[in-house]
């Protein structure tokens, strides 16, 4: 009997803990938020461009998402992209989230503001928004960011697919000479014009070179993991693409996931080279977080039932 009050004690204690680690981590992402929501007002004010971009149809990229930002006050922030890669999981940048309180996921839009006719929409709540734990939130560095929807994705529809994740095997190969296709929904010019066009799905084809290219231009904000592409013709990605995937097809015709676009620049990249955050070297991570969604949340549950059949017996 002692030692089964000893072993309900310890369970005791153990909650606590884990209790007071999702306090703390609440204070630290209170605060995380409060310094980037003062640096994503300022950063509003930039343009949302895909340069260089031809116009896509309706089903092109069907694994395309629309994200829709804002306040618990009802005030809209800004508009991100995402990547549909399961049934139920879209793939963005977590410099997207930064302060904002209300995401929004919508399906199947060639316009921005188009959410009414949208063929699904849904919002996704604090619990199910999952940051890379090595995220970088000055640099963006590692900045992935994965949504957990509540209802699964109608892939039943034929403008609604999911892009693959590459496999293990498929991580191995050098990118270097592959030629990526981004889409995101932005402006065709460089900078702010009088006849641009925001808001529309455009796409561009980028050539995949190497990582020394991205190191030597932006030396604090890219890593030995960053997948980065030349913007000949003046074609590069731009600030309203941040979150939005870089994808290649392979000989089988298989089309997977290579790259999160999750830095922009003022002139939007052009006649520099463009990075996103790499996927191969976070399958792991993305494997992981696909079988447990919410591990402190689990664990605490697992253990406050263990807890409650002590006391019963």
């Amino acid at each position: 009997m002692i030692g089964k009050f000893l072993i309900f004690i310890f369970l005791i204690l153990v909650l606590q803990i884990v209790v007071c680690l999702n306090f703390d981590l609440k204070q630290n992402e209170d605060i995380e938020n409060k310094i980037e929501n003062e640096i994503r007002n300022e950063n509003d004010k930039i343009e949302r461009k895909v340069i260089g971009g031809t116009l896509a149809s309706l089903g092109q990229f069907p694994y395309s998402a629309v994200l829709r930002l804002g306040y618990t006050n009802g005030s809209i922030g800004f508009n991100c992209g995402g990547t549909l890669v399961k049934y139920n999981w879209v793939l963005s940048s977590a410099s997207c989230i930064d302060g904002y309180d209300d995401v929004s996921v919508y399906f199947g839009i060639l316009y921005l503001y188009d959410e009414a006719n949208a063929l699904m929409s849904q919002d996704v709540p604090h619990k199910h928004r999952f940051i890379h734990p090595s995220y970088n939130n000055f640099t963006n560095n590692i900045g992935l960011l994965f949504l957990k929807l509540a209802t699964r994705a109608l892939l039943n529809h034929p403008h609604i697919d999911i892009l693959e994740l590459p496999t293990h095997e498929e991580a191995k190969m050098n990118l270097v000479g592959w030629t990526g296709i981004f889409s995101g929904y932005g402006s065709t010019f460089d900078y702010v014009h009088d006849d641009y066009i925001y808001g529309y799905l455009h796409f561009v084809s980028l050539p995949i070179v190497n990582n020394i290219n991205c190191q030597i231009t932006f030396p604090n904000y890219t890593t030995l993991k960053t997948v980065c592409t030349d913007s000949i013709d003046n074609r590069a990605p731009c600030y309203g693409d941040v979150g939005n995937g870089l994808s290649i097809e392979l000989a089988n015709g298989r089309k997977i996931l290579v790259g999160i676009f999750s830095f922009y620049t003022k002139y939007c990249m052009v006649d520099t080279p463009s990075f996103f955050e790499g996927i191969f070297d976070h399958l792991n991570w993305i494997e992981e977080t696909f079988k447990n969604s919410s591990p402190i949340v689990g664990l605490s549950f697992t253990l406050l039932i263990i807890s409650i059949v002590y006391i019963l017996k």
